[in-house]
């Protein structure tokens, strides 16, 4: 017994050398696997990390060409990532939709210990970028004079339409944005669900009320030839005098210069087959004398007593007293259904002429927080950033008219032979409206208020100056010599305006 005692102590080093030599290997590749799997989650984070910068670059850049987008995903990829993998990248993947930014990555993971086991040589990330929930106003002023007629009106829905799928998302009714619709030609149309009488000059005591009548019996009231007509005023306005066409003054009963009067395009002398003749003859010129002027027929007031003989308000080509007067405006909203209604309803109107100062300034009006449309933040509040996006097809002109005694269509200016705008040459007046839309683009981008501009096939060099200078910037102006242009630099615009954040 004691000699078998002594054979066991005997060896009693070898063996605790053998079960350390069992149990040494296990250990060590238990400590090697270890580390590697620590290595492995470190490539994944550093990973991720480069991956969320590289999608919020990507979605900063707002570019439209997929190719594009992954090419300077997989650049901003290697730039955040550190040196030893940068050449490990496997694959790499960069998708723009309309919404968001997404991205996906995969990295080669060296291994010693896991070398033979499947599925563990690689780590993957993905990123999304979507819109953060910041407080935004948009005022969309959409030019829908008759030039946009045919293809490029339906071009300039989509495209519009291509916008609001951006900024609203999969969300009906956001908290964080609002958007105005704003379709203007030579005047605008204010009568919506938000309109008040208040703001209009009910008794004609400004002084473009009336002016185009004999007032010798007395001022003329529109709103009174329209109830004598048996027509509704349809809600166009005139462009304010005193400088109050370039502000956002309030319309006050103090200064009715402020406010409003009813746009009442005056029943012409009949047409005689002259091209530049008058164009808009709705009632019959009985009980004048025959030798009356085409002047004298026109200013005639008591000819709107018991009706009109004729009017047509379908557009394109329109007749009568509301000739010429487009689709209300939308009130900023953050119901998506509205402004997308806004933007179906949209539809050409012929004659008058572009007038994009009239367009701004109700644009501004929309974004405003005071009357009329009061929809809007205050100018100084730092939580909601406030943009206007400018679109037009054509040079800001007044049209028709050259050989009568009104030199041009009616618009929100009136007649140009009335000489609101200084002149009654076309081509000076069309200087001057360029004018005043400057001084309304440096009004409102005084208030904080961003502005975009969009040219759609356009070939005149002066009018792409003007709106480039018009825009806040050189950058936040868009030419567009096509339709898919036009969406494109919609899309651009909207991404833009949209704040991004990562989510998962």
């Amino acid at each position: 017994m004691i000699k078998t005692i002594k054979k066991f102590f005997g060896c009693s080093a070898g063996g605790v050398a053998n079960i350390f030599a069992i149990t040494a290997l296990p250990l060590s590749l238990l400590m090697g696997g270890s580390i590697e799997l620590t290595h492995m989650e470190l490539s994944k984070r550093q990973l991720s990390s480069a991956l969320d910068a590289a999608v919020l670059a990507v979605a900063r850049e707002i570019t439209e060409d997929q190719e594009e987008a992954n090419a300077l995903g997989y650049a901003f990829l290697q730039a955040s990532l550190p040196e030893d993998l940068k050449d490990r990248i496997t694959e790499y993947n960069f998708q723009i939709t309309d919404a968001d930014v997404t991205g996906s990555a995969s990295l080669s993971v060296q291994h010693v210990i896991f070398s033979q086991l499947p599925g563990i040589d690689t780590v993957s990330a993905h990123a999304e970028a979507l819109r953060e929930a910041k407080y935004v106003e948009v005022a969309l002023v959409l030019d829908n004079t008759g030039s946009m007629g045919g293809s490029k009106i339906s071009s300039l829905r989509s495209a519009a339409h291509s916008l609001v799928d951006i900024l609203f998302g999969d969300q009906t009714y956001p908290e964080y944005l609002k958007v105005g619709v704003v379709p203007y030609v030579a005047t605008v149309n204010i009568k919506n669900e938000h309109f008040s009488e208040t703001w209009m000059d009910v008794y004609a005591l400004n002084s473009r009320h009336g002016e185009n009548f004999d007032e010798s019996e007395g001022s003329v009231n529109h709103f009174t030839l329209f109830n004598q007509m048996g027509v509704e005023w349809k809600g166009c306005v005139e462009s304010r005098p005193s400088g109050y066409d370039v502000t956002d003054d309030a319309p006050t009963t103090t200064d009715v210069e402020t406010l409003f009067v009813p746009y009442l395009w005056p029943d012409e002398p009949p047409h005689e087959g002259n091209d530049h003749d008058y164009d808009n003859n709705y009632i019959y010129d009985d009980g004048l004398d025959e030798d009356a002027t085409p002047a004298e027929r026109q200013a005639n007031a008591a000819k709107y007593v018991g009706g009109v003989n004729t009017y047509d308000e379908t557009p394109s080509n329109t007749s009568g007293p509301n000739k010429s007067c487009p689709e209300p405006l939308t009130a900023l909203t953050n119901d998506r259904s509205r402004v997308e209604s806004a933007i179906d309803a949209m539809d050409t109107w012929n004659d008058g002429g572009t007038n994009g100062a009239v367009g701004l300034k109700w644009g501004w009006a929309v974004l405003s927080p005071g009357e009329p449309f009061s929809q809007g933040a205050a100018y100084d509040d730092d939580e909601t950033r406030k943009v206007l996006v400018m679109m037009t097809d054509g040079e800001n002109q007044i049209w028709g008219g050259w050989d009568n005694h009104n030199k041009s269509h009616y618009n929100s200016y009136g007649y140009l032979g009335l000489e609101h705008l200084g002149t009654s040459s076309k081509n000076s007046a069309k200087a001057e409206i360029n004018d005043r839309m400057l001084t309304l683009c440096d009004n409102i981008k005084a208030q904080g208020i961003q502005i975009y501009t969009i040219t759609f096939r356009v070939n005149s060099s002066a009018l792409q100056d003007t709106y480039e200078a018009c825009a806040s910037d050189p950058s936040m102006y868009f030419n567009s010599p096509s339709d898919n242009e036009l969406k494109s630099n919609f899309k651009v615009i909207a991404r833009k305006i949209a704040n991004l954040r990562l989510t998962r």
